[in-house]
């Protein structure tokens, strides 16, 4: 692996952690977990209500209404962080990477792919932010769960 890629890759990685920071600052994630809990929730609901047989239409309608209601509202929250994250790499995408590797014309070789400079970092980055965002939820998740399952002190009484 020749000095070019590994600083390509460092990059890719670099913007990888900086979405991953991105995205705890500015998304509320204790409220985008209770919306997707809520959401579960009314899902089995209908999915249960879909199983009967006497079911008024109105009903079904009425749960389907409420699980779209809030599809806009978890979007809401995580909206902010994507913006900032799509300009950040189209200035990383097309401006600095063509900066920084003007002389990497042609093709770098990474294993057995034959990748440019900017596939290399879409690539890398791409995977990268995969594997953080999996991490992260999973971190979350296990930190939300524990919070659900130790019982609350009791509060001081005046």
């Amino acid at each position: 692996m020749q000095l070019l890629e590994i600083e390509i890759i460092g990059v890719a990685v670099a913007y990888a952690l900086f979405a991953i920071f991105i995205q705890r600052v500015f998304t509320n994630r204790k409220k985008v977990y209770e919306i997707q809990n809520t959401i579960k929730e009314k899902q089995n609901k209908y999915n249960e209500l879909m199983k009967l047989e006497n079911v008024a239409k109105e009903d079904l309608e009425k749960i389907q209404r409420e699980i779209t209601a809030l599809m806009p509202e978890m979007f809401r929250h995580q909206l902010k962080s994507m913006v900032i994250l799509l300009v950040g790499y189209a200035i990383i995408y097309y401006e600095l990477l063509p900066l920084a590797f003007a002389s990497a014309s042609g093709k770098t070789t990474f294993t057995q792919f034959n990748l440019d400079y900017k596939a290399l970092f879409f690539w890398v980055a791409v995977v990268c932010s995969f594997i953080f965002s999996t991490g992260s939820t999973m971190y979350d998740s296990r930190k939300m769960k524990k919070a659900e399952v130790q019982p609350q002190p009791p509060s001081p009484q005046q």
